[in-house]
């Protein structure tokens, strides 16, 4: 019911959730007695009703209708395991996933089914070896003819077949049915501070096209993908709710900690005051370090007005997307940013903003996974080629051989700069409404060393250099502006 939790799928007429699906699976398989109301001691004087030959029983089968559900065919080309089945077997089978080769024929698929039910079954009995009955397994067509086993899974797995496992339960079969194994949501509920959620293990579906639901505690407050929380949620948990498609088990995700007031940031507030309004036709760009987890350890000393509470990840990134929000630039340029925060904070959140990705995530050579990060206003500018290039060498570029002689004459400097990881990402950016105006953005986070200034004057002139030769390559093969944007930590223009 609207404004309440709710189930989150449905099924078609007929069908019922596998939960429910042969719940009474003890009718099914009813032994003389049951072994579990007595000790073993009074098991074994007991009389067995029904039975005077003085041994147990073997298990009686029964008649049942047999439950209805939907088995997903999800298939993978290209890959060694071109199919997972999801079956939602009743208890006590419980649900399995088979991964099978897509080539693979139907017979063998289907036995290993039998062989997976019946194990199931014989889990009932707690170790015992009654005999659990007959299980057969086959794939039927529409107008019920069985699919021969010598026929690829490929070709055998179709929508409206039907899968048939005697005499447990019948499955309707979906083909490549959109799913979403998990949901994460990256950042602390704070009033005001947008939430967007990522999918983890979709198939056949992207995160946008997910059923998004969000609750504070139980009462729904959000229907769309992101979620701002607001004063009415402050000290209430939230939850966020995925669905796939109709008929699919959702995934959910709830914070750990209820919704916290909004902070206050004046000095924040004041930098972007500074701003000003824009004027017609400028260009705003913003460089920012978002300050990496990996360098945690040597804030401390570098930063020493950092609250631990503030160094956190999850509160700190929140603060710089407002940040980024409040200043509203046509470019953002990003240093320092996780590759475990990249896809799964700056994309959605950046999205959810209005910027798109000029790019991925240009990582820095070496253990550390952390670099650079391009995004442009979605609604302005539109990425049309980019690319990534390292900047401990002048590169393979005619107009700084002197400068390639040069280093390679002085052994101490060419030893530095071969220990240097700094790489550069570079975007060629299009005008969204389709004018002639176009621009180069270089993005880059100069080596950091205070006693190397020699060095990163080097980076920057190569970089540059980057930056004009991807322009005329650009403006030789497309036709264009020939505006160039060079973005780093220490520099912008």
């Amino acid at each position: 019911a609207k404004g309440s939790r709710r189930e989150g799928s449905t099924l078609a007429a007929g069908e019922v959730p596998a939960s429910r699906m042969l719940s009474g699976i003890s009718r099914i398989f009813t032994p003389c007695y049951s072994p579990h109301h007595f000790s073993p001691t009074r098991r074994a004087r007991r009389p067995q009703r029904g039975c005077t030959s003085g041994r147990r029983c073997p298990p009686t089968v029964l008649a049942m209708a047999m439950a209805e559900g939907v088995v997903d065919a999800r298939f993978a080309p290209g890959e060694d395991i071109g199919l997972t089945i999801d079956v939602p077997f009743p208890p006590p089978i419980g649900p399995k996933l088979l991964q099978r080769p897509a080539d693979e024929p139907l017979g063998k698929c289907l036995g290993r089914m039998k062989a997976t039910a019946e194990k199931g079954l014989k889990k009932r009995g707690k170790g015992t070896k009654d005999d659990v009955g007959e299980v057969t397994v086959r794939l039927e067509e529409p107008d019920g003819t069985a699919v021969a086993d010598d026929v690829p899974n490929s070709h055998a797995w179709r929508p409206q077949h039907r899968l048939v496992v005697s005499p447990i339960a019948s499955f309707r079969v979906r083909v490549d049915a959109p799913h979403v194994a998990a949901v994460a949501v990256a950042g602390r509920p704070i009033v005001s501070y947008p939430l967007v959620p990522v999918g983890a293990g979709l198939r056949f579906c992207e995160d946008d096209d997910l059923e998004w639901t969000w609750y504070a505690d139980d009462d729904v407050v959000g229907v769309d993908r992101a979620y701002t929380p607001t004063v009415a949620d402050v000290g209430r948990v939230l939850s966020v709710r995925a669905v796939a498609a109709e008929g699919c088990p959702p995934a959910e995700f709830r914070f750990p900690r209820a919704v916290a007031p909004a902070p206050s940031r004046p000095a924040a507030l004041a930098r972007a005051s500074e701003l000003g309004e824009r004027n017609e036709g400028a260009l705003r760009v913003m460089t920012y370090n978002v300050l990496a987890d990996a360098y945690s350890h040597t804030w401390k000393e570098l930063y020493p007005y950092l609250s631990d509470e503030v160094a956190d990840a999850e509160y700190r990134l929140l603060l710089a997307m407002e940040d980024v929000r409040v200043a509203s630039p046509d470019v953002v340029a990003l240093q320092e940013v996780d590759k475990k925060w990249y896809d799964t904070f700056w994309v959605p959140q950046m999205r959810a903003a209005g910027y798109v990705p000029a790019g991925g995530l240009t990582e820095k050579t070496g253990l550390t996974r952390e670099g650079c990060a391009t995004f442009c206003r979605g609604d302005e500018w539109r990425p049309v080629r980019t690319e990534e290039t390292g900047l401990n060498t002048p590169g393979p570029m005619p107009e700084e051989r002197d400068t390639s002689d040069w280093v390679s004459s002085q052994p101490h400097l060419a030893d530095a700069l071969s220990k240097v990881n700094t790489v550069a990402q570079l975007a060629v950016l299009e005008s969204a409404a389709g004018d002639s105006r176009a621009i180069v953005v270089a993005n880059t986070h100069l080596f950091f060393h205070p006693g190397a200034v020699h060095l990163r004057v080097m980076q920057a002139r190569w970089l540059l250099r980057h930056a004009d030769g991807l322009r005329r390559r650009w403006v030789e093969a497309e036709g264009g502006g020939k505006e160039v944007g060079l973005v780093g930590k220490e520099v912008g223009l």
